[in-house]
């Protein structure tokens, strides 16, 4: 069970996820991750979600491009094509980011808000410490993007939480039904996947385009 483990970094994007721990800790949230992703069904779920995202999404987005001879942000469409399959792979949530009418999602936007903002940290010559002590400028952006994944997240556990029977395919269902009711532990284990998983697969995705 999860519920003994001390999170110190909720209150960041990552909080106490994989990218964020070492030692003991680490080796839990791998040996816990690692089970899941190696089942069978999982990995059939990934395939189903990839190819309803694929041919019902992505490949007529981009033959509408081609047909009427238009220009696309082919990165935006990639992130996106990651962002939704990432997503309900995760929470079993479909954000529905990349449809036609390629909308703005709040979640989504809080997603790139932060990981913008965390990235800027290196260049900035004002110290970020100072901006996040003083809770001004893109630190205090970077808090409100934060709030709203977690809450966001946190929102989705709670209502999985109260379904009669989970349907375990989904990452998030499936941890659920293996015991772990831990809220920050599963929205921390979440939010790493949907980053590692999205970053990782549009960034391939890309480089193999260009």
């Amino acid at each position: 069970m999860c519920n003994k483990r001390v999170h110190g970094k909720s209150l960041t994007l990552i909080g106490d996820g994989i990218f964020n721990v070492s030692g003991d800790e680490w080796k839990f949230i791998r040996q816990v991750s690692s089970h899941e992703f190696n089942t069978k069904s999982l990995r059939h779920y990934v395939e189903d979600v990839v190819d309803i995202e694929l041919n019902e999404r992505l490949i007529p987005i981009l033959a509408n491009a081609a047909a009427n001879n238009t220009i696309i942000d082919l990165q935006d469409i990639l992130q996106r094509f990651s962002f939704d399959s990432i997503c309900k792979i995760s929470f079993g949530y479909d954000p529905k980011y990349l449809i036609p009418s390629l909308p703005q999602s709040k979640f989504a936007i809080a997603f790139e808000d932060a990981l913008r903002t965390t990235t800027e940290r290196f260049h900035n010559i004002t110290p970020w410490k100072l901006k996040r002590f003083l809770n001004i400028g893109s630190e205090k952006r970077l808090k409100e993007s934060v709030s709203e994944i977690r809450q966001f997240a946190k929102k989705l556990l709670n209502q999985k939480k109260q379904e009669s029977s989970i349907q375990t395919v989904d990452l998030l269902s499936r941890f659920l039904c293996s015991g772990h009711t831990d809220e920050n532990f599963l929205t921390d284990m979440v939010i790493n996947t949907i980053l590692a998983g999205r970053e990782t697969t549009s960034a391939t995705l890309t480089c193999r385009s260009v």
